[in-house]
């Protein structure tokens, strides 16, 4: 993450609270497959509500229903942001490997905050 990108970041209001590493890796990953902003930080978000869920369960949440109905979010949303995810990220089924990348660099249990963290890179 260059001097730029964390300055444009915390101008937005953003506190990234994240180390130079995985998602950054993870930004480059989309910005690489010229995937826009906007649809990289629906995966993100998804990556966030998925691994929130994941924490809290202490394993893998097993539906989108499950997701959306521990964060008290809309059934709608949470299937947008998952095939957003997938459409972004194709070669995973779930988000496991890259919330396990990520999972210590993110400092938040909103999907949404943890969305803009791993984003922040690319806003």
């Amino acid at each position: 993450m260059t001097n730029m990108t964390k300055k444009a970041g915390i101008r937005a209001g953003i506190s990234t609270g994240l180390k130079i590493g995985s998602s950054d890796r993870l930004s480059a990953l989309v910005v690489e497959r010229g995937v826009m902003p906007v649809k990289a930080l629906s995966a993100f978000y998804w990556i966030g509500a998925w691994g929130v869920c994941a924490d809290q369960f202490g394993r893998e949440p097993r539906s989108v229903d499950e997701v959306a109905t521990a964060l008290g979010m809309s059934l709608r949303t949470a299937f947008k942001w998952q095939a957003t995810f997938r459409a972004v990220f194709p070669e995973y089924s779930t988000p496991a490997t890259l919330w396990e990348l990520v999972h210590d660099q993110v400092h938040s249990d909103d999907p949404v905050q943890i969305g803009l963290q791993l984003g922040a890179a690319i806003l």
